[in-house]
């Protein structure tokens, strides 16, 4: 059995334990933020690689037919710009 001496020292003190909770607080209020840009710069440089593709999907259809594609407003079923990126395997 511990004597008296020994027996406060044992563990952590609830003080101790606040101040571990109060630092991984800040650390992690600091840490959102950055993680969120990271987020949206991830978002943004896959955005810039889907409009990059369909550009070049767009170059390619202009190439092959001397026409630039239609828009969605007089766009038929087959000459929408998704049949194009299938037919050229973007």
């Amino acid at each position: 059995m511990l004597d008296k001496s020994k027996r406060g020292k044992a563990g952590f003190t609830l003080i101790e334990l606040m101040i571990v909770i109060i630092i991984v607080g800040v650390l992690a209020a600091a840490a959102v933020p950055i993680y969120t840009g990271f987020v949206k710069r991830a978002y943004l440089t896959e955005a810039k690689a889907v409009v990059g593709a369909i550009r070049a999907a767009e170059l390619v259809y202009f190439a092959e037919h001397d026409e630039w594609l239609a828009d969605d407003a007089t766009a038929t079923p087959a000459r929408t710009t998704e049949d194009v990126l299938a037919t050229i395997g973007v």
